[in-house]
């Protein structure tokens, strides 16, 4: 379409290294609620814990333990 928007997908080894990216980035926030956990009031810190849990097993459920 001349003038027109393109829908043009990504090479598959840009996915790839996006999703690496993102991976690392969600261990990084699963480590550092973990941390949160052990530091923060106790009225946080289950909370914390919690979503650290989630992270990693959403993680581990989706990539393997691999990815961890």
């Amino acid at each position: 379409m001349p003038g027109g928007a393109v829908d043009v997908a990504p090479p598959a080894a840009t996915v790839i290294r996006q999703m690496q990216a993102a991976i690392l980035e969600a261990r990084a926030a699963a480590f550092a609620f973990q941390r949160l956990g052990r530091s923060a009031p106790p009225t946080l810190a289950w909370r914390c814990d919690q979503v650290a849990r989630a992270i990693v097993e959403g993680l581990r459920e989706s990539f393997g333990d691999g990815v961890l």
